[in-house]
């Protein structure tokens, strides 16, 4: 299963990139809060760098799409570790 998963993030990759936009980014749901915020600056500055506004970023995020249909979709594969904090 992991392998299919990873193969349709790539495919959602390649559609982010035909979109005009950046293809490879890390999902912060999966992140601890810490690592989301120095991502999202890093993300930033990258796009920032490019000419671009992070506020563009994930415009179809909340339209009435199916995951196969939202550029912005992660599949997460069941073999990640989640860490928790406190």
């Amino acid at each position: 299963m992991g392998a299919h998963l990873k193969h349709l993030n790539k495919k959602q990759e390649q559609r982010r990139v035909t979109l005009g936009r950046r293809g490879e980014v890390k999902d912060t749901s999966i992140m601890s809060l810490e690592e989301a915020r120095e991502y999202k600056e890093e993300l930033r500055l990258a796009l920032l760098a490019e000419g671009k506004d992070i506020k563009d970023m994930n415009l179809e995020s909340f339209d009435d799409l199916t995951d196969r249909q939202n550029p912005d979709f992660f599949y997460v594969s069941p073999s990640l570790r989640f860490q928790v904090s406190g």
